[in-house]
């Protein structure tokens, strides 16, 4: 009793399934790891931002007592923001997020709205972190997005990401898509990027409160 006393006293755990669009790529010789792209001086991954959360849970030390469906489902009554990250310790390589391109149900679609190059990194919790890719975010991520100027490049720092728009309502993390970055340039000539394709997926987040 004083055991359970002093867990319950101590914190408690929170955790649930989360259902998720996976990335993987298809060209020969290349891999992903944990969701990122080592593609010689840059490493990079994209989120899309369909989570969708199911069954939460909780307790002291693991989260065994169900608490029933979660209430978040980012951005599904929204139009489809996809997350690109970057990291690199080499100047010269730019973006130009304006050449991303969405393949949707046999539709090739461009964005509608970006960011500018966001560099200011944190660590995300819970349904931020479910999506593989890069462990940190940019900290600003989730900002309104005014417009596009179209064939603007921006200059990578160490770490950076852009925030692209598509005029498309976000799929479900049961549909299968796939993102392009035509628009990545080490000194001014192009980066041959492979196509990151998406399907369904389900993974488990945990974290500890107190």
């Amino acid at each position: 009793m004083l055991l359970l006393m002093s867990l319950l006293l101590s914190g408690c755990s929170m955790g649930g399934l989360v259902n998720i669009s996976n990335p993987y790529i298809t060209d020969a010789g290349m891999t992903l790891n944990s969701g990122v792209l080592e593609l010689g001086n840059i490493g990079i991954s994209v989120k899309p931002q369909t989570y969708k959360v199911g069954l939460l849970a909780f307790g002291p030390i693991l989260p065994i007592i169900p608490l029933g469906p979660g209430n978040d489902f980012g951005r599904q009554n929204h139009n489809l923001r996809v997350i690109i990250q970057f990291e690199t310790k080499h100047e010269g390589i730019s973006i130009t997020p304006s050449s991303t391109t969405l393949n949707l149900e046999g539709s090739e679609i461009f964005p509608n709205k970006y960011s500018g190059l966001l560099s200011k990194i944190t660590y995300p919790r819970e349904a931020a972190k479910a999506t593989p890719g890069h462990q940190w975010i940019c900290e600003t991520q989730s900002l309104n997005l005014t417009g596009t100027n179209k064939g603007h490049d921006f200059a990578l720092s160490s770490r950076a990401c852009v925030v692209i728009e598509f005029p498309v309502r976000t799929p479900e993390t049961t549909k299968n898509f796939s993102i392009t970055l035509k628009g990545i340039k080490q000194y001014g000539q192009p980066v041959s990027v492979p196509i990151f394709h998406f399907k369904p997926g389900l993974t488990g987040e945990y974290s500890i409160m107190r």
